[in-house]
C-alpha cells in the first residue's frame, strides 16, 4: 500500500497544531447554564466560551473539509475584534448610548470569514460573521455567530439560526484594565500568525481611556488568565 502525504495537511487530515475545540479551558458545571443560556459573569469566561463557539467540526459544519490552516484562528480573532470594538465604542461614548440597542450595522461592527469562493468557481461558499445583536447594560449583552450560504448546489441549503452567546453587564462595567487584559490574553492564546497584539488604532483608543497597556504573559502564566492577572496585581501593574 502506498500512502501519499499531502504537501499541506490541512483540516482534512488533522487540525493545525495548537488549534483545539476549547483552548481556554471553558468549564460549566453540569447543573449550571453556559453562556448560550445565561450571561457569563467574567469577561475571560465569555471569551473562553466564544472561542469554543468558533470551533467548526464535521458534526455541525458541512464545509469542514474546506477549512484552511488558520480559519478557526481567524474566526476567533474576528470574535475578539467585534467584542473589543463594541466595548471601546461604549466606553468612549461615556455609556450614553440609547439603551437597549438591538440592531447593529454589520458594516461597522461585524467581522466576516469566507469559506470557499464562488467567484473562483467553488460550488460552495458560506460567510461566517460575528456581530453584536443586543447591548443592554441593565440586562445582558449578546454577540451572535451567523452563517450565510452564498453558494451551494442544494437550493434548500441554509446556514440555520445564528448562535448567540451572552455576557453579563457586570463583567465589563467597572474594571476596564481587566477587560483589556482578558482580550489581549485571548489573542495571545489564539496564536494567529502575524497577530501578536492590538493594532495601533485599537491601542490608541485604549490609551485615550487611560487603560494601561498589557505585557505578554510569561510561559508559566500563559494557560491561566486568573494566575496571570493576580501576578500583575501583585506587581502593581494592573
Amino acid at each position: 500500500m502506498i500512502l501519499i502525504q499531502p504537501a499541506e495537511p490541512f483540516w482534512q487530515v488533522v487540525s493545525p497544531e495548537g488549534v483545539t475545540a476549547n483552548p481556554l479551558g471553558y468549564y460549566c458545571a453540569p447543573n449550571a447554564a453556559d453562556a448560550s443560556y445565561a450571561g457569563a459573569r467574567r469577561i475571560e469566561e465569555f471569551i473562553a466560551y466564544g472561542f469554543r463557539t468558533c470551533w467548526l467540526s464535521p458534526d455541525d459544519f458541512s464545509l469542514w473539509w474546506r477549512l484552511e490552516r488558520h480559519d478557526i484562528q481567524w474566526l476567533r480573532e474576528n470574535f475578539l475584534r467585534v467584542l473589543e470594538h463594541l466595548l471601546l465604542s461604549w466606553y468612549e461614548d461615556g455609556h450614553e448610548w440609547e439603551i437597549p440597542v438591538d440592531h447593529f450595522d454589520h458594516a461597522d461592527f461585524g467581522e466576516t470569514l469566507n469559506i470557499g469562493n464562488s467567484d473562483d468557481g467553488d460550488a460552495e461558499e458560506v460567510m461566517l460573521t460575528w456581530a453584536p445583536c443586543v447591548f443592554d447594560p441593565a440586562e445582558v449583552i449578546g454577540l451572535e455567530l451567523s452563517c450565510l450560504v452564498v453558494a451551494d448546489p442544494d437550493p434548500r441549503a441554509t446556514g440555520g439560526d445564528p448562535m448567540v452567546i451572552w455576557l453579563a453587564p457586570e463583567a465589563i462595567m467597572e474594571d476596564r484594565a481587566r477587560v483589556r487584559s482578558a482580550i489581549a490574553w485571548g489573542r495571545w492564546r489564539n496564536g494567529l500568525p502575524g497577530i501578536e497584539g492590538e493594532d495601533q488604532r485599537t491601542a490608541e483608543r485604549w490609551a485615550a481611556l487611560d487603560v494601561p497597556a498589557v505585557e505578554p504573559p510569561e510561559a508559566a502564566d500563559c494557560f491561566s488568565f486568573g494566575r496571570w492577572w493576580e501576578r500583575q496585581a501583585d506587581d502593581g501593574t494592573s
